[in-house]
Order: C-alpha cells, then sequence, then structure tokens
C-alpha cells in the first residue's frame, strides 16, 4: 500500500496541474507595427499632430542671425585722439565699416571708418568717447551700419543708433539693412499721380501734397512748424508714418 500511495501522488499532483492549465484562457502577444500610431509614443504623436510641416517654418529670421555671428574677430589699438576722431592701427577695415573699441570695462563704444592715414584707420566715435585711451582695443564687426527694418518697429521709439528706448525691450525680428543704400534713378521713380490727405484743411484744399512728394516747410522760429508736422502724423491718409526728430 505504501508503494501504490507513491505512485498515485504524482498521477494525482500532474493532473491537477494539466487541470488548472487548461482552465486558464489563452492570451495572445498583441502585434504592433511600428508605423502605427499606438506603438509610437504619446509626445512624438503630439509633435506630429501639432507641429506645422518643417517647409512652411519662417527661418529667415535665424539666417540672419546666424550670419551675423563674428567667425574671425580682428582687432587693433588706439594709437591717437583728437576731438571725436580716433586713430587705431593694426586693424584691417574698410571705410564705413564698423567697429568697436572698449571703452572702460563692460562698456563698447561704436565707432565708424571714415578715413585712413598712412597704416592707421581714422574712426568718428557715436556717442561718448569717456575712457577711450591710448592702447585701448579695437574690433571690426567686418560690416557697416545696419539697422533692423520690419514690423517690430511699428509704434517703437530708438535713438539715432537704432536702439530702443522706449523701455520695450530689444527689437525682436527684422532684417538688417544699410543705412546708405542707392537711390532710384530720377526716370524711375514713379510718377505723382494721387493726392495725398493730411487731414489739414489748409493743406488739402488749397496746396494739395501728392502720394511720394517732398515738401519741405520753412519758416521761423516759434511760428508752429512743429504742431502743423504732428497734425499731419496723427492725421494723415498713410498706413505709417516715420517721424524723425533731429537737431
Amino acid at each position: 500500500m505504501m508503494g501504490g500511495a507513491a505512485s498515485s501522488s504524482p498521477t494525482s499532483r500532474y493532473s491537477v496541474g494539466a487541470a488548472s492549465s487548461s482552465a486558464r484562457p489563452a492570451r495572445s502577444t498583441p502585434r504592433f507595427r511600428l508605423s502605427s500610431p499606438r506603438w509610437r509614443p504619446r509626445s512624438l504623436a503630439r509633435i506630429a499632430a501639432t507641429e506645422p510641416p518643417v517647409g512652411s517654418i519662417d527661418l529667415s529670421s535665424y539666417v540672419d542671425t546666424v550670419r551675423e555671428l563674428p567667425t574671425l574677430r580682428r582687432v587693433g589699438t588706439v594709437v591717437q585722439i583728437v576731438g571725436l576722431t580716433i586713430e587705431a592701427e593694426g586693424i584691417r577695415c574698410q571705410l564705413g565699416e564698423m567697429c568697436q573699441i572698449e571703452a572702460r570695462p563692460g562698456h563698447l563704444l561704436s565707432a565708424e571708418v571714415v578715413g585712413f592715414r598712412k597704416d592707421r584707420a581714422v574712426l568718428m566715435a557715436l556717442g561718448d568717447a569717456e575712457g577711450v585711451k591710448p592702447g585701448s582695443e579695437v574690433a571690426s564687426s567686418g560690416r557697416p551700419f545696419t539697422v533692423k527694418v520690419g514690423s517690430a518697429l511699428l509704434g517703437r521709439v530708438l535713438d539715432g543708433m537704432g536702439r530702443p528706448i522706449d523701455g520695450k525691450g530689444p527689437i525682436a525680428t527684422g532684417r538688417r539693412h544699410g543705412i546708405v543704400r542707392e537711390p532710384l534713378a530720377p526716370l524711375e521713380r514713379r510718377r505723382i499721380s494721387e493726392p495725398l490727405e493730411t487731414g489739414v484743411r489748409a493743406i488739402d484744399g488749397f496746396m494739395t501734397c501728392g502720394k511720394g512728394q517732398r515738401i519741405g516747410i520753412v519758416s521761423g522760429s516759434g511760428v508752429g512748424k512743429s504742431t502743423l508736422l504732428g497734425m499731419i502724423a496723427r492725421n494723415a491718409s498713410s498706413d505709417v508714418a516715420v517721424i524723425g526728430l533731429i537737431g
């Protein structure tokens, strides 16, 4: 009986195991293809659904920023200062190029190349030259004086160097254009054929101005030239008004 019990015990153990395995339902592993949206990570699927195609992204501002990055820094030193003119040697530059002079720690002075004297470059300081001394470092930018131009300039107030002074931060976007450009030939200019409404009845009724016309207001001091210009700037039918305060 001991032998019979020993022989029946393994049989019952194996039969229980077979019964339990047969009671469990068969589970099949789902197959996902890499191209299926269920297989891709949720973040990538969200990016693919929300981001625009690469071809529709405007990269012009980034291209201009990369072009402005200096790849080669040419440095010279100041040797003489006379008034607002500064002479520097050891620097290779061209006429009209912008340079940066280290006036004092943390302050750079912008200067424009206006001439040459033997092997020296003559620069005109475009700001306060206080702190500039013989031996100060001069670095050329490799480009002329340029300013950012674009829709971001609307409603902004700039100084003579094109830097914002209205407390609204730097100019975000815009292409850089040189301040010196070739004028159009006289015969290529568009004819003045459409009137421009200035909003001032005396001008619109008796001295009509045309689109594209240049006019000068000449009179003595204190008779209302600035007031008249302010009226034209506020009431003219033009899309954009550019006001320059000179002098």
